[in-house]
Order: C-alpha cells, then structure tokens, then sequence
C-alpha cells in the first residue's frame, strides 16, 4: 500500500479505489480475524513461563483489542478521500503511515523479544500443540473458502508493477 500512495503521491498512478478499499479490507479480514487470536494464545502460554514480558504482552494484547478500530479508522481514512477527492489525500496517506507504523513497532516486539522467549521456554510437546492449534485452520493465508486467497488475488491483480501485475496505472508524464 505504501509503494501505491508514494506513486499516487508522485503523480505516477491514478488513485484506483478499489484496488485501495481492496487492501484495506484484506488488512481487515486475515490478521483481524485469524492471525491475532493465535498469537494470543501463545500469549497465554508464554505468560505461565515467565513475567518477565508482561509488560510487551499487555501492550500487544491491547494493540490486538485496537486492530478493529484501528483498521476501522483506515476505511473511515479512504471513504474520505474518494468523497474529497485530491484534497482528502494526505488523510488517508496520514492514516496509512501511522497504521504501518504502528505494526512494525508491534511485529518487531514480537520478533525481537515474545518469539525468542517462547522458542527458549515453550517445550517441544507445547510447540507440537501450538502448531496443531495453527494447522487446524489449513493455510492461514488463504482462510475459509481461500476467502483471502481471493482478497490477495484481487489486489495482486489490481496493483500496478512492481506491487503486482495490474495495469500500469502510470499517466504519460
């Protein structure tokens, strides 16, 4: 989404809304939905190990409990720009940065300081379960009837080259 909004920002691509409203719904849908339920589980389990990541793990739980409105404020971000057109872009840019941003504090928390403390004291018989417990969804990106297969297919066939194989969306300038 980021690469989208920097050519529409350039002048390179022509805002194309549904490719945007697409991406925003597939952000909605698949860590919503069916990503944030299993790392809180995992959540769960570190917290009988240890408290020594209370603190991150209070912080990711309430940034899971947000992802709803959080997601909520991009779709309320882009209903603005399609009605306000040009004018409404850098609300909707804003929206999208700050989302990014925040997801990259919260997946570097997980990766830097709750997975290597679950891979230190989760047990290989925890781990089997844990991967069970995943495994029972099938593949989690494509979700119940491969609904976010088709999500990702859409956008991937929407978004113009390098993001996906769409259209150019490129203007003559």
């Amino acid at each position: 989404m980021s690469r989208v909004l920097e050519g529409i920002e350039a002048g390179r691509l022509q805002p194309d809304f549904t490719l945007l409203a697409t991406m925003v719904e597939y952000i909605a849908e698949m860590p919503d939905k069916l990503h944030h339920p299993k790392e809180d589980q995992i959540f769960a389990l570190l917290r009988t190990k240890t408290h020594e990541l209370d603190a991150q793990l209070d912080r990711l739980e309430a940034e899971h409990r947000d992802t709803v409105p959080a997601t909520s404020r991009l779709d309320r971000a882009l209903v603005s720009y399609v009605q306000g057109g040009a004018a409404a872009f850098g609300g909707f840019r804003d929206a999208v940065q700050t989302y990014i941003a925040d997801e990259w504090v919260h997946l570097n928390t997980e990766e830097g300081a709750v997975l290597p403390a679950a891979r230190r004291l989760f047990s290989p018989e925890e781990w089997q379960e844990i991967n069970a417990d995943f495994a029972r969804n099938g593949d989690p990106w494509s979700g119940a009837d491969n609904r976010y297969a088709e999500l990702f297919k859409r956008i991937a066939n929407l978004a113009p080259a390098p993001v996906g194989v769409g259209a150019s969306g490129l203007d003559a300038t």
